[in-house]
């Protein structure tokens, strides 16, 4: 899980966190680790509360240089609003490549 990644992008210790969660400390810090997994329940609770979707905090898979989609938008979001748009445009090149015979909005 991405939880030590999403939680240092906030700044916060694992205390603060857990804190926010409901938690212990000890118990999100076994999360973080691996030794111990939360409940469904808990996770869509952490999920909702770093505003990631469930696949996203549990993805194992990486994708080239980045670990997921959500990596990829936050680095497109750092960009300048020029570069931003550049992206946009490159991106609705590629759409139209990939799906020629669908219109675009």
């Amino acid at each position: 899980m991405k939880l030590r990644y999403l939680r240092k992008q906030l700044g916060l210790s694992q205390y603060a966190l857990a804190k926010k969660l409901g938690l212990s400390r000890a118990t999100y810090a076994n999360y973080e680790t691996g030794f111990t997994r939360p409940s469904l329940e808990t996770l869509i609770h952490i999920a909702d509360f770093y505003g990631v979707s469930l696949d996203y905090l549990c993805e194992h898979k990486k994708m080239s240089n980045y670990e997921s989609s959500q990596d990829l938008l936050d680095k497109i979001s750092h960009l300048p609003e020029p570069q931003k748009a550049k992206m946009l445009t490159y991106l609705e090149k590629l759409e139209k490549e990939a799906h020629p015979t669908q219109k675009t909005l």
